[in-house]
């Protein structure tokens, strides 16, 4: 049996659209109301579908946006047709439908109804300038009383007056944590949110460390596609505003030919094994001062404040034979671990 020299995705995210009943200012994609770029359900159903088929290791399909409940009938459509695949799904949603709890209900048992098996609300201090936080009350109760799993991220700084244990601590949510048996679908996270205006010596406002070995987890095996079509190598933070994460118009002709280019690229490598915060270590090395503080940083912003800084991309192309050991023996090792986990799951299906 023949092992292809790439790791298989895992799952395809849909940026649906750009359009939010919200505007948070400090929105990675500066999402709002008056925006109107979109993917068209023709555009969401023939990439499920291509993707489905091409890439049988994608497990899960992520919509998200902007808000993608403005996308209307469109948003049921396309849940139906990717569990049509067999595939599961969740939806990213600031819940700003579920303004009483009846009406909640009624949502997200037509989304059952469709196949969606998570939904995800976000919330926190900007949210809820335009999402009252009863509106993520009623959303989550709705969704956990008919067993859908539901995860909440909160935004999470040290600047933010909403903390998590709001959550944790709300009379209304008390059943669903403490019974861990009956509702152990229910997450609360300390989701990602960063400001915009990020510097190389800026301290970050993070409520929590990233672990100097923490790696990307969406770059190589989670195939992104933007409200415009383009291919976006990971779906998080300042990937629509980075050129070297950004190939270009997809279509069905090279999607394909998009998600394997990527291993051709060493740096693309070098954050899926050791993630940036190591490469930032690196640069520092490779200049015996530091250029890159990464104190209390999220690893998108460092990965940002490198990929977006041509004097850090000269110094790894110079240094990076001092790293090409390492890491291809680590790519090797990872690569055949997947394909014979392939492998073996293919054996046992014969």
């Amino acid at each position: 049996m023949n092992f292809e020299p790439y790791f298989p995705p895992k799952m395809l995210t849909l940026i649906s659209t750009y359009q939010c009943t919200a505007a948070c200012p400090n929105c990675c994609f500066q999402c709002n109301p008056q925006r109107t770029e979109r993917l068209t359900i023709e555009e969401m159903e023939s990439i499920v579908e291509y993707c489905a088929k091409k890439f049988p290791s994608i497990e899960l399909v992520v919509i998200t946006g902007g808000e993608p409940f403005t996308l209307g009938s469109d948003l049921y459509a396309i849940i139906k047709k990717i569990s049509s695949f067999g595939k599961m799904s969740r939806i990213v949603s600031n819940a700003y439908w579920a303004s009483s709890y009846s009406k909640a209900v009624d949502i997200i048992q037509k989304l059952q109804d469709c196949g969606l098996t998570e939904i995800n609300y976000s919330t926190g201090d900007e949210h809820q300038k335009f999402v009252q936080y009863d509106n993520i009350i009623n959303a989550i109760q709705a969704a956990l009383d008919n067993n859908m799993a539901v995860a909440v991220n909160v935004e999470s700084a040290l600047n933010k007056d909403f903390k998590s244990d709001i959550l944790y601590k709300d009379t209304k949510l008390s059943k669903y944590l403490k019974d861990k048996e009956k509702y152990p679908i229910f997450r609360i996270n300390n989701g990602k949110w960063i400001e915009k205006q990020s510097t190389v010596n800026e301290k970050g406002n993070f409520s929590y460390t990233t672990s100097i070995d923490s790696t990307c987890t969406s770059i190589l095996t989670n195939i992104c596609i933007s409200p415009d079509m383009q291919y976006l190598s990971c779906c998080g933070f300042f990937n629509i505003k980075n050129k070297y994460l950004n190939y270009g118009f997809v279509t069905a002709n090279n999607l394909e030919t998009i998600h394997k280019k990527q291993f051709d690229d060493i740096l693309k490598l070098w954050l899926y094994l050791e993630g940036p915060l190591k490469i930032a270590q690196s640069i520092n090395r490779y200049a015996k001062k530091e250029l890159i503080k990464i104190e209390n940083k999220h690893m998108c912003e460092v990965c940002n404040l490198i990929l977006s800084n041509e004097q850090f991309i000269d110094m790894i192309k110079s240094n990076i034979s001092k790293e090409l050991p390492r890491l291809i023996l680590k790519y090797d090792i990872c690569r055949r671990i997947e394909n014979n986990s392939k492998y073996l799951a293919y054996e046992k299906g014969k």
